[in-house]
């Protein structure tokens, strides 16, 4: 593959392709060849593309203490599998195949097309083991690496992840490009109703998260719920690791990479800044979303008796160039809108201020 290294690429956590004999030694995590024989397991299956085989293999090995980096990506690559990313190498194909649509709004149509599937109950699951993929890949740091309490995810367990990308492991990095995607992907399917396959293409066919009780969908602030902010993080996630990854490898998938997130970065940053402040940003009014100066309480969801708030006033929901957006976003779980923080309430405000900009800008998904 041009430009991407063996290690990279060829690496057996991500790499579901590569044709794994089983031994047949103690399957006990506790024990290194046990440790190796369930791993062997999981691609094993996975070369078969049996992803349910694979989750149910490594799920309680993920969940001791027995886990580590090695067990962290094959879970990720088990998860993945079922959200659709389990082929690398074709998601890079379409990728290539596009690149002058990955600049530009035709972008978010086509991360539709690549994990695209018509049945709810299936997007659903997708969804859920997208997210199982990116927690594991946020755990999967670099040796010696402290994650400070403020960037942790999943603190108190035996996978303590971490929301900064240069923590992470190169292969953890790639895997969440297409992970994230897995994710933004199918999120756009199940919650914004795209016109495939009957008109043959992936177009947006409502606002993101919308239904006939709430027209506005992740665009108010008050509806950015855990569902809506998974889908914004991996955005963030997404530009997060294709930044790195685009520094390590060289030819078209890192001119792919980084047109992508040159295209993006700023328009998100500014977006999760925009909505917080109420202020309007290239063609989006983000005074829509309901933040800004909240004027003595918030209504709806969160609670009407919380303090008063005055997002206007700062720029703390904004990121850098780097890294869009306020660092907790990149938590899936960081709004949580029914137990409110003033941290969450911001979240939530980025969250919807995302799911406003590709909603309604030109650069957004198009109808």
């Amino acid at each position: 593959m041009e430009g991407l290294s063996a290690r990279v690429v060829l690496s057996a956590a991500i790499m579901n392709l590569l044709a794994i004999s089983c031994s047949a030694p103690r399957e006990e995590g506790a024990e290194l060849s046990g440790k190796a024989a369930i791993l062997d397991s999981v691609y094993a299956a996975l070369t078969r593309e049996d992803c349910a085989t694979a989750i149910s293999i490594i799920e309680p090995l993920y969940a001791s203490a027995h886990t580590d980096n090695d067990v962290r990506l094959a879970r990720a690559a088990a998860q993945g599998c079922k959200a659709g990313a389990n082929n690398m190498f074709s998601l890079l194909t379409k990728m290539a195949g596009n690149s002058s649509s990955l600049a530009g709004n035709k972008f978010w149509e086509l991360i539709t097309e690549m994990f695209y599937h018509q049945t709810e109950s299936e997007q659903d699951k997708r969804i859920a083991a997208a997210g199982n993929a990116l927690d594991a890949l946020m755990a999967a740091v670099t040796n010696g690496t402290v994650i400070s309490a403020s960037n942790q995810v999943n603190a108190g367990t035996h996978n303590v992840g971490t929301l900064i990308a240069d923590d992470r492991l190169d292969d953890a990095n790639l895997y969440m490009v297409f992970s994230a995607m897995a994710m933004v992907g199918n999120s756009q399917t199940r919650y914004g109703q795209p016109q495939a396959p009957a008109e043959s293409n992936y177009k947006r066919g409502k606002i993101l998260g919308s239904d006939g009780s709430n027209v506005d969908g992740w665009t108010r602030y008050e509806y950015a719920d855990d569902t809506a902010c998974g889908y914004a993080a991996s955005i963030i996630n997404m530009l997060d690791a294709m930044e790195v990854v685009a520094t390590k490898i060289n030819g078209k998938y890192a001119t792919d990479m980084k047109n992508i997130q040159g295209a993006f970065a700023d328009l998100i940053n500014n977006a999760c800044d925009a909505a917080c402040r109420g202020e309007i940003a290239l063609d989006v009014d983000y005074a829509d979303v309901g933040c800004g100066d909240f004027s003595g309480s918030i209504s709806g969801n969160p609670p009407t008796d919380f303090p008063t708030l005055d997002l206007s006033a700062d720029h703390l929901c904004k990121g850098t160039t780097k890294r869009p957006c306020m660092t907790v976003l990149r938590n899936r779980e960081a709004c949580a809108i029914d137990t409110p923080t003033v941290t969450s309430i911001r979240a939530s405000c980025a969250a919807a201020g995302i799911a406003r900009f590709v909603s309604k800008s030109v650069m957004g998904w198009q109808q």
